[in-house]
């Protein structure tokens, strides 16, 4: 699920990238609390979160200063490509975090976020609903495959066609 507001779509038209701030919250069980990661900071960035936030919903919290980034989903000649994270320069403690969740078979669930560096009062776009699948963690990197799950288990349009709502497909 994507959200785009106003002031973010006039952003992705008008504004230079560097005003675009890019944050991740990667959430999962074996997580005391959810982490929250911002890119292209040289320090923590405090934000507010939209008020539909699964965790602290309308209040600001601290995103910390790492390098990442996402690339969305591709095709080449053999077929579509996932979106993939690339986290750098992994300290000791993400690195930690991140091998508990792996090790377990529940899913890590991930928010995207980008704010208006001007306005950090709320985001800006907001794409929730992802997991992190397929996670390698090195010496230095953590990468792994972000997507929705079982895209192709969903309803689409996000409908349940019952004889209530739609009579005329159930004829006798």
């Amino acid at each position: 699920m994507s959200i785009i507001s106003a002031a973010m779509q006039q952003a992705y038209a008008t504004s230079p990238s560097d005003d675009i701030i890019s944050t991740v919250e990667l959430n999962h069980a074996a997580f005391a609390e959810p982490l929250r990661l911002v890119t292209g900071q040289d320090q923590p960035l405090t934000a507010t979160l939209e008020m539909e936030a699964p965790f602290d919903p309308g209040q600001a919290v601290t995103f910390t200063a790492v390098a990442f980034a996402i690339q969305p989903p591709g095709h080449t000649g053999n077929g579509p490509t996932p979106a993939t994270v690339k986290i750098d320069n992994v300290s000791g403690q993400i690195a930690a975090i991140l091998r508990q969740a792996i090790a377990s078979n529940a899913a890590v669930r991930v928010i995207y976020r980008e704010y208006v560096a001007s306005d950090l009062s709320a985001p800006g776009q907001v794409i929730r609903d992802l997991k992190l699948r397929r996670v390698t963690v090195t010496g230095s990197t953590a990468t792994g495959e972000i997507g929705y799950e079982e895209m192709q288990s969903k309803a689409f349009p996000r409908q349940i066609y019952d004889k209530a709502r739609f009579p005329a497909l159930y004829v006798l």
